[in-house]
């Protein structure tokens, strides 16, 4: 995890005045404050789009710049990661979500390929899990078993066990 080592840090820090210490991790999972959970609300409430259209959106939106820049290209960035995950099946949709670029996209850029199976195995498992949920509860559910439980709360305990912090 990328911010293993600031926790770790922020944890030694804490740890010269404090036993013990409440972290922020896992808060914007469990209570929706993601933009992606916006939008998975508004899959639910929306329903389909039609084909043709994802498929106009989608192109213009590959031809415009993107970063996190600037507001205009931070939207188009936002705005084309939202068109993936629209049409097909809701828990691929979901793991389009998560992804950080399009997958054809990366493997342009490495030389060899790289596989993302056994974590899209597990996203897709988690999503698929709860019978009945709406697109949000799937998100939030599949939040609280893979990233949650197997990356973020993991290293938050980690890192401020190993400064002996609790």
């Amino acid at each position: 995890d990328s911010s293993m080592m600031p926790t770790f840090l922020a944890s030694t820090l804490a740890a010269e005045r404090l036993k013990v210490v409440l972290s922020g991790d896992g808060g914007d999972e469990v209570f929706a404050g993601y933009t992606k959970h916006l939008i998975e609300y508004f899959k639910g409430r929306l329903g389909p789009v039609p084909a043709p259209a994802l498929a106009g959106l989608r192109r213009l939106l590959r031809h415009l710049p993107k970063s996190r820049g600037g507001r205009a290209t931070d939207f188009v960035r936002k705005a084309e990661k939202t068109a993936r995950s629209f049409g097909g099946d809701q828990a691929q949709s979901y793991l389009e979500m998560m992804k950080l670029a399009d997958t054809a996209f990366v493997s342009d850029l490495l030389t060899q390929p790289v596989g993302f199976g056994a974590v899209a195995d597990q996203v897709l498992s988690a999503y698929r899990h709860p019978e009945g949920a709406s697109p949000l509860q799937r998100t939030q559910y599949t939040d609280a078993i893979v990233p949650l439980a197997d990356d973020m709360l993991t290293k938050v305990d980690r890192m401020s066990m190993l400064a002996s912090l609790e």
